[in-house]
């Protein structure tokens, strides 16, 4: 299997993305809200070019926690593709980080992990009758992995970028946050060229009051 389609398909599978056994191979398999069609969308777009046939659905989840919604569905052929991917990101059926899986991240890798899993903490201002807005930090919920394997991302943005980011508990799971400036803006600058116009909204404002006022952002 060619080094690309893993990394591929690792960078799909790392936050919302999953794969799943299937008889003797396995499907990848995403799901959105319906706000996030063009998401979908982008990453069977990704899979197709690499010859994977997609197929994609929307359902109104029928569940308790989100009785009503509607979904936009994605779902892989079975392959033994798959399966190879299944077997480095998985073990008893969990999904797992290490610096094998990490050897295969790239700016792309984190753009995407923030598309899936990320979001802005913002701070707003009304001055002269004007609503600003700026972003104080960014999150990824990493809450999904171990509390060590989260510091291995920890440490890959320390040495890949100089980014320092820090770990708090949320419900007593680890989640990433970058909350300096300078940390602040060189993760935008590496993700921005990477994320789709649907999901701009994430890191489309400024990093600080001065920069929000003087740029008009407004929300």
């Amino acid at each position: 299997m060619e080094k690309h389609k893993i990394k591929t398909i690792i960078d799909l599978t790392l936050g919302d993305g999953s794969i799943r056994l299937h008889r003797k191979k396995a499907v990848f398999c995403a799901c959105h809200s319906i706000k996030q069609t063009k998401y979908v969308e982008y990453k069977a777009n990704i899979l197709e070019k690499l010859g994977y046939r997609i197929h994609q659905n929307t359902y109104i989840s029928s569940s308790k926690n989100s009785l009503g919604k509607e979904y936009h569905w994605l779902t892989s052929q079975s392959s033994n593709d798959m399966k190879n991917v299944y077997h480095i990101m998985y073990h008893n059926r969990k999904k797992i980080l290490n610096n094998d899986i990490i050897s295969y991240f790239d700016e792309k890798t984190l753009a995407i992990l923030f598309m899936d899993d990320g979001c802005a903490h913002t701070k707003k201002q009304i001055k002269n009758n004007k609503l600003y807005i700026w972003t104080k930090g960014y999150q990824i919920s990493t809450n999904n992995f171990a509390w060590d394997e989260v510091r291995l991302l920890t440490d890959w943005l320390q040495s890949k970028f100089s980014i320092k980011a820090t770990i708090s508990s949320q419900n007593g799971l680890p989640v990433l946050y970058i909350g300096n400036k300078d940390g602040r803006d060189k993760f935008k600058r590496i993700v921005e060229p990477f994320i789709i116009e649907s999901m701009f909204y994430k890191i489309k404002h400024p990093h600080s009051q001065k920069e929000a006022i003087k740029t008009n952002s407004i929300i």
